[in-house]
Protein backbone atom coordinates (compact mmCIF):
# COMPACT_ATOMS: atom_id res chain seq x y z
CA UNK A 1 0.00 0.00 0.00
CA UNK A 2 1.13 3.59 -0.88
CA UNK A 3 -0.32 6.97 0.31
CA UNK A 4 1.31 10.26 -0.83
CA UNK A 5 0.81 13.58 0.77
CA UNK A 6 0.79 15.44 -2.19
CA UNK A 7 -1.95 16.14 -4.30
CA UNK A 8 -0.06 14.46 -7.67
CA UNK A 9 -1.62 10.81 -8.52
CA UNK A 10 1.07 7.69 -7.77
CA UNK A 11 1.01 5.75 -11.31
CA UNK A 12 0.59 1.70 -11.10
CA UNK A 13 2.26 -0.69 -13.56
CA UNK A 14 2.58 -4.26 -13.16
CA UNK A 15 4.39 -7.05 -15.22
CA UNK A 16 2.41 -10.32 -14.98
CA UNK A 17 3.32 -11.91 -18.21
CA UNK A 18 2.37 -15.84 -16.75
CA UNK A 19 -1.65 -14.68 -15.42
CA UNK A 20 -4.23 -13.62 -17.96
CA UNK A 21 -6.11 -10.40 -16.68
CA UNK A 22 -9.26 -12.57 -15.56
CA UNK A 23 -7.44 -15.00 -13.33
CA UNK A 24 -5.14 -12.14 -11.93
CA UNK A 25 -8.45 -10.11 -11.09
CA UNK A 26 -10.14 -12.73 -9.16
CA UNK A 27 -7.40 -13.51 -7.33
CA UNK A 28 -6.19 -9.79 -6.15
CA UNK A 29 -7.50 -6.17 -5.95
CA UNK A 30 -5.87 -3.59 -7.34
CA UNK A 31 -7.33 -0.12 -6.69
CA UNK A 32 -6.20 3.23 -7.06
CA UNK A 33 -8.12 6.28 -5.21
CA UNK A 34 -6.51 9.61 -6.24
CA UNK A 35 -2.89 9.99 -4.31
CA UNK A 36 -3.78 5.96 -2.82
CA UNK A 37 -2.57 2.82 -4.47
CA UNK A 38 -3.67 -0.54 -2.76
CA UNK A 39 -3.26 -4.01 -4.04
CA UNK A 40 -4.23 -6.84 -1.48
CA UNK A 41 -5.53 -10.54 -2.28
CA UNK A 42 -8.92 -10.68 -2.29
CA UNK A 43 -10.97 -12.33 0.23
CA UNK A 44 -10.32 -15.97 0.40
CA UNK A 45 -8.60 -15.61 -2.60
CA UNK A 46 -5.39 -18.43 -3.09
CA UNK A 47 -2.31 -16.42 -4.32
CA UNK A 48 0.39 -18.59 -3.13
CA UNK A 49 2.00 -19.27 -6.13
CA UNK A 50 1.41 -15.75 -7.90
CA UNK A 51 3.96 -13.93 -8.30
CA UNK A 52 4.05 -9.86 -9.81
CA UNK A 53 6.72 -7.38 -10.10
CA UNK A 54 5.08 -4.19 -9.95
CA UNK A 55 6.71 -0.61 -9.85
CA UNK A 56 4.87 2.63 -8.26
CA UNK A 57 6.09 5.83 -9.47
CA UNK A 58 5.68 9.15 -7.19
CA UNK A 59 6.01 12.20 -7.32
CA UNK A 60 9.05 13.87 -5.09
CA UNK A 61 7.36 14.19 -2.10
CA UNK A 62 4.98 11.46 -1.14
CA UNK A 63 5.05 10.08 2.53
CA UNK A 64 5.32 6.39 2.23
CA UNK A 65 3.67 3.32 3.90
CA UNK A 66 4.63 0.29 2.25
CA UNK A 67 4.01 -3.29 3.50
CA UNK A 68 4.18 -6.46 1.61
CA UNK A 69 3.94 -10.06 3.58
CA UNK A 70 6.52 -11.75 0.51
CA UNK A 71 8.67 -9.93 -1.92
CA UNK A 72 11.22 -7.67 -1.94
CA UNK A 73 10.67 -3.69 -1.71
CA UNK A 74 13.41 -0.95 -3.73
CA UNK A 75 12.53 2.63 -2.85
CA UNK A 76 14.61 5.41 -4.43
CA UNK A 77 14.37 8.89 -5.11
CA UNK A 78 12.00 10.59 -2.45
CA UNK A 79 11.54 12.61 0.26
CA UNK A 80 9.92 10.54 2.60
CA UNK A 81 9.69 9.96 5.21
CA UNK A 82 9.08 6.18 4.31
CA UNK A 83 7.93 3.42 6.71
CA UNK A 84 8.37 -0.29 5.16
CA UNK A 85 7.88 -3.56 6.29
CA UNK A 86 7.79 -6.84 5.04
CA UNK A 87 7.35 -10.86 6.33
CA UNK A 88 10.23 -11.94 4.16
CA UNK A 89 11.61 -10.20 2.06
CA UNK A 90 14.54 -7.74 1.39
CA UNK A 91 14.18 -4.05 1.51
CA UNK A 92 16.47 -1.37 -0.49
CA UNK A 93 15.88 2.03 0.42
CA UNK A 94 18.67 5.08 -1.18
CA UNK A 95 18.13 8.28 -1.71
CA UNK A 96 15.69 9.32 0.80
CA UNK A 97 15.28 12.94 2.33
CA UNK A 98 14.19 12.09 5.28
CA UNK A 99 13.52 9.78 8.22
CA UNK A 100 13.25 6.18 7.54
CA UNK A 101 11.83 2.73 9.62
CA UNK A 102 12.21 -0.58 7.78
CA UNK A 103 11.61 -3.76 9.67
CA UNK A 104 11.43 -7.54 8.08
CA UNK A 105 11.02 -10.87 9.85
CA UNK A 106 13.15 -12.37 7.42
CA UNK A 107 14.94 -10.82 5.52
CA UNK A 108 17.90 -8.10 4.56
CA UNK A 109 17.73 -4.06 5.05
CA UNK A 110 20.09 -2.17 2.99
CA UNK A 111 20.10 1.66 2.55
CA UNK A 112 22.30 4.17 0.83
CA UNK A 113 22.02 8.59 1.41
CA UNK A 114 19.32 8.47 3.57
CA UNK A 115 18.92 12.44 4.92
CA UNK A 116 17.08 11.58 8.15
CA UNK A 117 17.39 9.08 10.99
CA UNK A 118 16.75 5.21 10.40
CA UNK A 119 14.85 2.37 12.28
CA UNK A 120 16.35 -0.92 11.33
CA UNK A 121 15.03 -4.20 12.60
CA UNK A 122 14.47 -7.59 11.09
CA UNK A 123 14.56 -10.95 12.55
CA UNK A 124 16.73 -12.96 10.26
CA UNK A 125 18.88 -11.12 8.11
CA UNK A 126 21.95 -8.10 7.22
CA UNK A 127 21.70 -4.62 7.65
CA UNK A 128 23.82 -2.21 5.49
CA UNK A 129 24.07 0.89 5.91
CA UNK A 130 25.94 3.52 3.54
CA UNK A 131 26.33 7.33 4.30
CA UNK A 132 23.30 8.15 6.56
CA UNK A 133 24.18 11.51 8.60
CA UNK A 134 21.54 11.02 10.96
CA UNK A 135 22.64 7.65 12.38
CA UNK A 136 20.91 4.52 12.28
CA UNK A 137 19.45 2.01 14.98
CA UNK A 138 19.84 -1.36 13.59
CA UNK A 139 19.22 -4.45 15.35
CA UNK A 140 18.45 -7.76 13.81
CA UNK A 141 18.28 -11.25 15.86
CA UNK A 142 20.93 -13.13 13.83
CA UNK A 143 22.70 -11.27 10.51
CA UNK A 144 25.59 -9.24 10.19
CA UNK A 145 25.55 -5.35 10.33
CA UNK A 146 28.20 -3.62 8.02
CA UNK A 147 28.01 0.33 9.02
CA UNK A 148 30.19 3.34 7.00
CA UNK A 149 29.88 7.01 7.02
CA UNK A 150 27.21 6.88 9.40
CA UNK A 151 26.17 9.76 12.59
CA UNK A 152 25.51 8.35 16.10
CA UNK A 153 24.46 5.09 15.91
CA UNK A 154 23.32 2.01 17.33
CA UNK A 155 24.20 -1.36 15.98
CA UNK A 156 22.74 -4.70 18.12
CA UNK A 157 23.02 -8.74 17.13
CA UNK A 158 20.75 -9.97 20.06
CA UNK A 159 20.85 -13.32 19.63
CA UNK A 160 22.82 -14.99 16.72
CA UNK A 161 26.87 -14.97 15.65
CA UNK A 162 26.73 -11.97 13.46
CA UNK A 163 29.72 -10.03 12.88
CA UNK A 164 29.51 -5.82 13.04
CA UNK A 165 31.94 -3.89 11.03
CA UNK A 166 31.74 0.40 11.21
CA UNK A 167 33.95 2.10 8.93
CA UNK A 168 33.82 6.27 8.76
CA UNK A 169 31.97 6.44 12.50
CA UNK A 170 31.13 10.07 12.61
CA UNK A 171 29.86 10.64 15.92
CA UNK A 172 28.44 8.42 18.65
CA UNK A 173 28.54 4.46 18.62
CA UNK A 174 26.99 1.91 20.14
CA UNK A 175 27.33 -1.92 19.30
CA UNK A 176 27.23 -5.39 20.47
CA UNK A 177 27.17 -8.71 19.23
CA UNK A 178 28.16 -12.37 20.54
CA UNK A 179 30.90 -12.55 17.21
CA UNK A 180 33.46 -10.10 15.80
CA UNK A 181 33.39 -6.80 15.91
CA UNK A 182 35.23 -4.21 13.70
CA UNK A 183 35.74 -0.34 13.83
CA UNK A 184 37.60 1.44 11.97
CA UNK A 185 36.93 5.61 12.15
CA UNK A 186 37.66 8.52 13.98
CA UNK A 187 35.27 8.82 17.45
CA UNK A 188 34.29 12.66 17.45
CA UNK A 189 31.78 10.93 20.18
CA UNK A 190 32.48 8.51 22.95
CA UNK A 191 32.09 4.48 21.69
CA UNK A 192 30.63 1.43 23.49
CA UNK A 193 31.44 -1.80 22.21
CA UNK A 194 31.28 -5.33 23.24
CA UNK A 195 31.15 -8.93 22.26
CA UNK A 196 30.40 -12.10 23.99
CA UNK A 197 32.91 -14.33 22.28
CA UNK A 198 34.31 -12.89 18.78
CA UNK A 199 37.31 -10.36 18.59
CA UNK A 200 36.94 -6.74 19.07
CA UNK A 201 39.19 -5.19 17.24
CA UNK A 202 39.63 -1.60 17.13
CA UNK A 203 41.46 0.57 14.11
CA UNK A 204 42.47 4.08 14.99
CA UNK A 205 44.66 7.01 13.25
CA UNK A 206 48.44 7.05 14.67
CA UNK A 207 49.11 9.99 16.93
CA UNK A 208 45.41 10.30 17.60
CA UNK A 209 44.36 11.08 21.24
CA UNK A 210 41.61 8.88 23.25
CA UNK A 211 40.86 7.24 26.63
CA UNK A 212 40.97 3.62 26.47
CA UNK A 213 38.85 1.34 28.84
CA UNK A 214 39.10 -2.01 28.05
CA UNK A 215 38.00 -5.61 29.77
CA UNK A 216 37.83 -9.20 28.58
CA UNK A 217 36.87 -11.65 30.89
CA UNK A 218 38.73 -14.36 29.82
CA UNK A 219 40.42 -13.14 26.69
CA UNK A 220 43.98 -11.14 25.96
CA UNK A 221 43.94 -7.60 25.80
CA UNK A 222 46.40 -6.78 22.19
CA UNK A 223 47.76 -3.59 21.67
CA UNK A 224 49.52 -2.88 18.40
CA UNK A 225 50.48 0.80 18.89
CA UNK A 226 53.30 2.85 19.94
CA UNK A 227 51.40 5.15 21.54
CA UNK A 228 49.77 2.83 24.31
CA UNK A 229 51.96 0.75 26.89
CA UNK A 230 51.33 -2.41 26.48
CA UNK A 231 49.73 -4.33 29.42
CA UNK A 232 51.51 -6.62 31.58
CA UNK A 233 50.90 -10.71 30.70
CA UNK A 234 47.98 -12.48 31.63
CA UNK A 235 46.46 -8.31 32.73
CA UNK A 236 42.81 -8.27 30.91
CA UNK A 237 42.04 -5.07 32.46
CA UNK A 238 43.35 -1.57 30.40
CA UNK A 239 42.86 1.86 31.32
CA UNK A 240 44.81 4.22 29.39
CA UNK A 241 44.61 7.48 27.91
CA UNK A 242 46.86 8.05 24.57
CA UNK A 243 47.94 11.18 23.15
CA UNK A 244 46.94 13.66 25.89
CA UNK A 245 43.17 12.08 25.80
CA UNK A 246 40.03 12.51 24.38
CA UNK A 247 37.01 10.69 23.80
CA UNK A 248 36.07 7.58 25.77
CA UNK A 249 36.21 4.42 24.12
CA UNK A 250 34.90 1.14 26.42
CA UNK A 251 35.60 -1.85 24.98
CA UNK A 252 34.05 -5.26 26.63
CA UNK A 253 33.98 -9.27 26.23
CA UNK A 254 33.33 -11.90 28.15
CA UNK A 255 35.79 -14.34 26.13
CA UNK A 256 37.04 -12.85 23.61
CA UNK A 257 39.92 -10.94 22.55
CA UNK A 258 40.39 -7.25 22.20
CA UNK A 259 43.09 -6.07 19.58
CA UNK A 260 43.72 -2.25 19.42
CA UNK A 261 45.65 -0.64 16.21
Amino acid sequence: MLQSTTSSVPSLTIDRPEVDPESLSNRLVIAQSEDRVEVREQPGADSRNLKLSYAIGVPYRPELHVSLRHGKQTISGIMGPVNAGVGDGDVDLSYVSLGVSAHARTGNLSFDVVGGRIEAHTGLGNITCLRAPRGIDAETQDGDISLAVVGTSNAVVKDGNGRIDVGGAKSGLLASTNADLHVKAVPHEDWQLSSKSGTVRVELPPDFGFDLDAVSNSGDVVIMRNDLDKPPIGDRRLKRRANGGGKRIEVRTESGKIVMS
